[in-house]
Formats: structure tokens, sequence, C-alpha cells
């Protein structure tokens, strides 16, 4: 449908006062609102999580008449016709969804959100936005996590792409999927492997076709380039369904590639009695960007008898993370020493009361490089691992991990 105004996503201070200081003339017919992101909890203001609810976000409002900008504290504040405002309303409330366990958002919409009659509150709005700009224009440079404007990515000529393209569908993919288990360490038993995660090497990809992924900094690209990796994949691993080959496995795939017709062809390749042993591996930031997708994604696959495990999970956004509403049954968390914490006395509270309302059966310690993940993980009742070190452990002489 073709819209004469596009979403506008100028995540900019100045173009806000500009576009409000535009709309003068028509401030009846306008109204505004204010998603007060920067009062969340520590929790829940990590910068991957909150680009991924601000990008869902602005996915379920982008055919609407408005403007969407968002601010140097990560508030977002949208301009809008007063006629879509039960649209806007749904939105946000779908947002507030993904922060249910947050203080803000427990008593209702009124904390989390403010809203303005612009032919009521047009002049006490303005002189609010042209606020925001003079303290933006005060702030110190920030970069990294903290600074959640929007990155331009470097654009790549279509014939570099056809040639990226091509390549990736010359690769012999035996050669570049490699497997790694997950692995059930409990005292005085020998480890048992709980499943094997297959997954794509890039290391390997690049060695093999000499494709050079760390100049793709335009992360759309990459994203598209791994549902190709994806679908190459899911082709390898049905002749391995169809063989009856293929067991106690984990699949990290994109939410896209699994409604694509690799995955469907794949699942009918699979005996349906092999589907409950067979895990879908979906990362965090890819289910809260999308998170209406994953919702319909998640009950189709548990219909079908598959488990679901949430990866790429650090202890930054952990606390964030309720495995009973997103109801998956798995929960794989990223080991480094940060776990641990700065107290003495072993890893912070809010990081083992988040292992405990996960479940300690189900959460995965992985990326597991040495002995230290092994005692941190020990420490909170975690039961899976998987890593370096257990790939070593593996490889050794059975003798009971103690």
């Amino acid at each position: 449908m073709f819209r004469a105004t596009p979403l506008q996503m100028s995540r900019d201070e100045t173009h806000l006062v500009a576009h409000v200081e535009r709309i003068a003339r028509y401030a009846e017919a306008k109204a505004a609102m204010q998603i007060h992101l920067s009062e969340l909890s520590t929790a829940h203001r990590r910068g991957a999580f909150l680009r991924a609810a601000i990008d869902s976000f602005t996915q379920r409002v982008k055919l609407l008449d408005c403007g969407v900008y968002v601010l140097l504290n990560a508030d977002i504040v949208m301009v809008f016709n007063r006629t879509e405002q039960k649209s806007v309303v749904q939105a946000v409330e779908q947002l507030r969804e993904l922060f249910a366990s947050d203080p803000l958002v427990r008593d209702g919409i009124e904390g989390f959100c403010s809203w303005y009659d612009l032919g009521i509150e047009y002049a006490a709005f303005l002189a609010l936005v042209r606020g925001f700009k003079q303290q933006a224009a005060l702030a110190p440079t920030r970069t990294g996590d903290a600074d959640l404007r929007e990155r331009v990515s470097p654009a790549i000529p279509p014939k570099q792409l056809q040639n990226l393209i091509a390549k990736l569908n010359q690769v012999d993919f035996a050669r570049v999927v490699r497997r790694q288990a997950a692995c059930a360490m409990l005292p005085h038993v020998p480890l048992q492997t709980v499943f094997t995660e297959h997954f794509v090497a890039i290391s390997a990809l690049q060695r093999a076709e000499t494709i050079d992924f760390n100049t793709l900094e335009n992360q759309w690209l990459f994203h598209y380039l791994t549902e190709i990796l994806d679908k190459r994949m899911l082709l390898l691993l049905r002749r391995s369904a169809r063989a009856g080959k293929l067991t106690a496995a984990s699949l990290n795939l994109n939410l896209s590639s699994l409604v694509s017709q690799e995955f469907e062809d794949f699942d009918l390749a699979l005996p349906s009695t092999a589907r409950g042993q067979i895990v879908i591996e979906l990362n965090y930031v890819d289910v809260f960007a999308h998170f209406d997708t994953y919702l319909s994604i998640r009950d189709l696959l548990h219909d079908r008898g598959y488990r679901i495990c949430l990866d790429g999970v650090t202890g930054a956004v952990l606390p964030s993370v309720d495995r009973s509403r997103l109801d998956v049954d798995l929960v794989k968390l990223i080991w480094n020493q940060d776990l641990v914490g700065e107290s003495p006395n072993g890893p912070d509270d809010m990081i083992r009361q988040s292992i405990e309302a996960i479940g300690r059966g189900s959460a995965v310690l992985c990326h597991c490089d040495g002995p230290d993940a092994v005692r941190f993980g020990r420490s909170m009742g975690i039961a899976l691992y998987q890593g370096f070190h257990f790939d070593k452990l593996r490889a050794a002489p059975t003798e009971p991990p103690g």
C-alpha cells in the first residue's frame, strides 16, 4: 500500500524539534507520546536488549503516518495523527509486555508512557522537546552499547553482493558445519551428551572460500547472508534426517528461516517421533526484535514437538529473561568472568536469582573454556554445559567428573 508520508526514523532531538515546529498549524489533529525506557531498571536498560525492543516497536508502527525518534537516553518519542491513536496504544502495550517484570510497568501503562494532546498541549510539548535538544547538545559524545542512535551501515555494491551469494552457494557445507555437544555434568557420573548443536563455523567458511565476513559491517547484509547459511544447513541436515541419522540435535537458526520452504522440507523429512529430540536455538535479540513473529513460530514449533532454546544470553541480559512467559525449554547463558561479579563471596545475587527463576535444569552454561566456568556453574547448581573445555573432557578417558 502506497503512503504519501513514510515513517520518519530520525533518531535525533534536532529533527524531533523541527518536526514539532512544522506541525504547529495542524496541532489540533496531532498527538504525541513519550515512552520512558530510561526509567526502566538496570537489568532492562542493557544496550542490546533496548535496541531489540526499539526495533520491535518501530516495526509495529512503520505503516502509520508518524514520526518516531529515539532520544539520547533511549526514550522513544512519537508524533502521530490522533485518528491512529488506537493503533499506537496497541503498539505501546505490546512493547510494554517485553518489560512485564520491570517495576516501572507492573502498575499499568501510565508510568511507562506519557501522552500529549497537541491540540491542547502543543506549547508545553514544544518546550519539552526543545529541552531534549538542549540536553543532547550538552551531553558528552557516547559510544558503544550506551549509544542507541541509528548507525549508518556502509553500502555494498550489487556486484559484490552477487559475488558473495555465488560463493556461499558453491560452498561444500559438509566442510563448514560444526558440531558441539551440550553435556549434563552430575556428581560421580560420567558426562552425558544431552544434544549436539549443529552450526556453521564462519572461520571455516572464510578459509574455504576466502569470504571476508570481517568487512561486513552492514548488519542487515550479514543477517541476510546468515539466512542463506541457514537454508544450506537445513538442506544438508534434511538428508541426515531422512536417513534417520539426526537425533538429539540442536539447530541454531534465524526466526525468518523457520518460515522458509527449506525448514518445511526438513520438517517433513524428520520422523515425527524424532522431533522431541530436536532443539531449535533462537538468539534473544532476534526474538525480542520480532516478538510477534516469535510468538506464532513458538506455538507452531511446540505443536510439532520441537524444543526451544533462547541463545546468546549474557549476564547483563539474564535478569530480563522470563522463561515461563517466553515459554522456552532452555536458556543458554554465555560464560565469562564477569558472571562471577566483584563480590568476594562469589556471584552477584541477581545472577543467582535469575538462574533459579529460569530453573537450574533449564540453564545451559555455554562458551565454557576452562575450570573457572565449571566452578561457577556448580556454585549455581547448573547441570548443563557446552564449550571447548567440555569437548576436551569428552575426548579424555572416561572418568566421573566428581
